[in-house]
């Protein structure tokens, strides 16, 4: 089981299952990711205008069936079809820049995104999957050759970023909360546990200190 799909039955409310710590830990970054880029993808768009109110993508099931390597940059949402983005996306940007390689190979694996291949090579991928970690890794992994999961038949993009912008994140919201402080101390390291909460760093260290202090108390 890959960290997206535990993060999926957190979102359904459906608990951890059998997933090990591990497992669960890398499905709360990947939470945390979603829910921090989100938001600063909606704020950057709430300024061009209003948002539309969309349901999330439904799962493709079993539609998948392969595994391919392509290179980040060529992984594309489906065109907005009009100058509704604004040119720049300030604080998206901000938040991408800050986001470290090796945590976002690391998102990218947990979650792979799931692409239409195009007829012709080298031409642009079109990502139906796991969205933000495709999005995330074309901008700050643009020449790494990422993993990604190739659906066994032709399909429409279905969602673009102004899409993206619109989605709901209350679930997220609820999933982060819940499990804040355990969050805080999967992260590799305080400033992407900063990045991915939006909490002050001496919060961090304090959550993080009494966790290592409950550690070795045991």
């Amino acid at each position: 089981m890959l960290p997206c799909a535990v993060l999926g039955r957190l979102l359904r409310g459906e608990g951890t299952g059998r997933a090990g710590r591990n497992l669960v830990d890398r499905a709360l970054l990947l939470a945390g990711l979603e829910l921090m880029f989100l938001a600063a993808l909606r704020s950057d768009c709430e300024a061009v205008s209003a948002v539309p109110d969309l349901r999330p993508p439904r799962p493709l099931g079993d539609e998948f069936c392969f595994g391919e390597r392509v290179t980040a940059r060529r992984l594309t949402l489906a065109a907005v079809g009009h100058r509704w983005l604004p040119l720049a996306l300030p604080r998206t940007h901000q938040f991408l820049q800050a986001v470290p390689e090796t945590f976002a190979t690391h998102t990218v694996t947990w979650a792979p995104p799931v692409v239409v291949l195009p007829e012709q090579p080298d031409s642009p991928v079109q990502v139906v999957g796991n969205l933000v970690q495709a999005f995330v890794a074309s901008r700050v992994l643009p020449d790494r050759a990422i993993r990604v999961v190739a659906l066994q038949r032709r399909a429409k993009p279905r969602i673009s970023l102004r899409d993206l912008a619109g989605l709901p994140v209350d679930k997220l919201a609820e999933v982060c909360t819940s499990y804040r402080d355990r969050l805080v101390v999967a992260a590799p390291d305080s400033g992407v546990a900063q990045l991915l909460t939006g909490l002050r760093h001496a919060m961090v260290d304090r959550i993080r200190q009494r966790a290592r202090e409950g550690s070795r108390s045991k």
